[in-house]
């Protein structure tokens, strides 16, 4: 929640969509990163250095948290790549 207040407060959502229109209206691509834990880890999305971290369950399939807010949703073809938080591009083909 902090994140979401700040992102709001410090305007930068209007920052994003404003790069994003700015990508689409030159036809650059414009591509959505989501990072999740997975329902079968068996470690918290914020590693083991945190006591109690694995009983943590953030960053869930179909939760707030990994949702792309409706302010930034993708364009119709515009893809958004869901994967666990390290390497978040690896297997996208994106270099």
């Amino acid at each position: 929640m902090g994140h979401g207040r700040a992102a709001e407060e410090d305007g930068i959502i209007p920052k994003i969509r404003a790069l994003q229109e700015a990508f689409r209206a030159r036809r650059l691509p414009v591509v959505f990163a989501s990072t999740y834990t997975p329902e079968d880890a068996d470690y918290a999305a914020y590693g083991g250095f945190w006591t109690g971290s694995r009983q943590i369950v953030v960053n869930r399939m179909g939760t707030w948290d990994v949702e792309i807010i409706d302010e930034l949703a993708p364009a119709d073809g515009e893809p958004v790549f869901y994967n666990w938080p390290f390497n978040v591009f690896n297997g996208t083909g994106l270099h």
